[in-house]
């Protein structure tokens, strides 16, 4: 028997809810102690889509392949997937 797994992650955040995530991941990240993590995502809010995406870029493979920090990875992946909402 073969077992068939799909991923389903929201794919029309709107740009406020992408910020918000990674405003949350962020503060997770820091709360965490992961500060390089956390200041990577800073001032996000105010900057350029191509500047958001190098930045969750950068930040997934921060995370890659850290169990501890598979939560934020998750949630990286979920903003990658919608940063063409960026614009």
């Amino acid at each position: 028997m073969a077992f068939e797994e799909t991923l389903r992650f929201p794919t029309r955040l709107e740009p406020a809810e992408i910020h918000a995530r990674l405003a949350k991941i962020r503060d997770a990240a820091a709360a965490a102690g992961f500060a390089e993590l956390a200041e990577l995502l800073n001032d996000v809010e105010t900057r350029s889509g191509a500047e958001v995406g190098k930045a969750v870029i950068r930040a997934i493979g921060m995370v890659s392949g850290k169990t501890e920090h598979e939560s934020l990875s998750r949630q990286l992946q979920i903003v990658a997937i919608n940063l063409k909402n960026l614009k």
